[in-house]
């Protein structure tokens, strides 16, 4: 078992050469970023690895211990739903992992900028995408905007969800939504404390929860397909 394999990818050459050398013998590579991969064209086993993707904690996961009120607010990561201080250990994640490790695979030295865009990108969760206004409220070039977003998607911090077009009795909306990975790390990075029932918070939280668990389920059952509808009026979703 290789933890973080991106962080020497040179290793992939020796699995390689195990699997090919050693009939029966497995490994399990785990990693945070295909992106470090890519860029340095290293070799992705094709054809001899399977791509699994881990989420947080899901209902079947957690069952006798799950609450609802504190995974909306909290989200479930493992360390974060055991944690006993779980807003204290979210403010030690985004810190130490988002707002650093993910801000240097944009090779970028302005954390600022990269500060602004993701505090902005947590307050438009689940909402449909729209580059040009996360860059003005960001203060930050589109163009950025844009490969900021692809960073999140290539270290699993988000997904898009894409708009479903095949319809025909109304116009539907064709522009993706983006949602996090876990709600916890939204909550904390839109500075909330507490998520009161019946409101458009509770709703929203509740609504990328609902995604978290459709996704992971396409994932683990590894069939699948997810998206939104909504008119163009936005009377209908």
């Amino acid at each position: 078992v290789i933890d973080e394999i991106q962080r020497i990818p040179a290793l992939l050459n020796e699995v390689h050469l195990q699997i090919e050398k050693s009939r029966g013998l497995r490994f399990i590579l785990t990693g945070s970023s295909a992106r470090k991969l890519r860029q340095k064209g290293v070799n992705l086993l094709g054809g001899r690895a399977r791509s699994r993707r881990l989420h947080p904690f899901v209902w079947t996961e957690i069952r006798e211990q799950f609450d609802l009120g504190r995974i909306l607010l909290h989200g479930s990561l493992p360390s974060i739903f055991f944690s006993e201080s779980p807003r204290e250990d979210l403010k030690s994640y985004v810190g130490d992992y988002l707002r650093e490790e993910i801000a240097s695979e944009a090779a970028t030295r302005n954390l600022p900028a990269f500060a602004r865009f993701i505090e902005t990108a947590a307050i438009t969760n689940g909402q449909i995408l729209n580059y040009q206004k996360i860059s003005n409220d960001a203060q930050v070039k589109r163009s950025t905007v844009q490969n900021y977003y692809e960073i999140l998607r290539d270290t699993l911090i988000g997904t898009e969800l894409e708009a479903f077009k095949k319809t025909r009795s109304r116009k539907a909306t064709v522009t993706s939504k983006f949602y996090f990975f876990d709600v916890g790390v939204v909550n904390y990075l839109k500075g909330i404390r507490e998520l009161p029932e019946r409101t458009s918070l509770f709703g929203e939280a509740f609504e990328a929860y609902l995604h978290h668990e459709l996704r992971s389920w396409i994932d683990y059952q590894g069939d699948g397909d997810l998206r939104y509808w909504r008119s163009q009026t936005g009377s209908h979703e």
